[in-house]
């Protein structure tokens, strides 16, 4: 094995295993900022074609599939190739106009794809998480993975969830997407993938008292 593979390998399991901590670190830090919301209460889902439901029938979309188990009122506000700044482009209106308690935050896997930079996405990310809170729902922000030898969360949503005290749902897309299982392709999921994305969001609520 070439000398640059090996450290190239050394490097990406370091990487592991900081957001392996982080992961639980965010999860104990950020428990107690969830409202207690009660069922059929509006909660939007803010994201792009994984959100939305790509590949799958409409009623099998992370959305549909979250307001059957949980009882909430999830609204889909997804829309392929989303990203971070697009959605700026229409979210104060969406949360507006559904006046939503809890809005679940799953972008910047285009950004990623397109090679936007790192520090864009950020600031969009920081921008966004503001919008949410100026509008008085609570945002949950769920950790996008990057592609490499080994995927990992990108280390931006640990860094913007800790400037904005905001809950993060970390390990889970990184979980299913390298479940062949669960995907359709490279950073695709399936019906049940997206199963599984609403059944690790619903956990997630109960688990932080959002939810009986």
């Amino acid at each position: 094995m070439a000398k640059n593979q090996i450290l190239n390998i050394f490097t990406a399991l370091i990487m592991l295993s900081a957001a392996s901590c982080q992961s639980s670190s965010w999860r104990e830090t950020y428990k107690s900022s969830l409202p207690v919301l009660k069922p059929g209460d509006p909660v939007i889902a803010f994201g792009d074609e994984m959100t939305k439901g790509d590949g799958a029938k409409k009623d099998e979309s992370y959305p549909s599939q979250l307001t059957l188990i949980s009882g909430l009122a999830v609204i889909n506000a997804g829309k392929a190739g989303e990203t971070t700044r697009s959605l700026l482009s229409h979210m104060s209106t969406d949360l507006r106009n559904f006046k939503p308690k809890l809005a679940i935050v799953i972008i910047g896997a285009n950004d990623f794809a397109k090679d936007e930079q790192t520090k864009h996405i950020s600031e969009n990310l920081n921008t966004i998480l503001t919008h949410i809170r100026r509008s008085r729902t609570t945002p949950v922000l769920v950790a996008i993975p990057t592609t490499g030898l080994v995927r990992a969360d990108s280390s931006l949503y640990y860094d913007v969830a800790k400037k904005h005290r905001t809950p993060l749902i970390s390990g889970l897309l990184k979980d299913i997407l390298g479940d062949s299982e669960l995907t359709s392709g490279e950073n695709k999921l399936n019906a049940k993938g997206y199963a599984k994305l609403a059944e690790g969001i619903n956990n997630y609520l109960k688990e932080n008292g959002a939810i009986e």
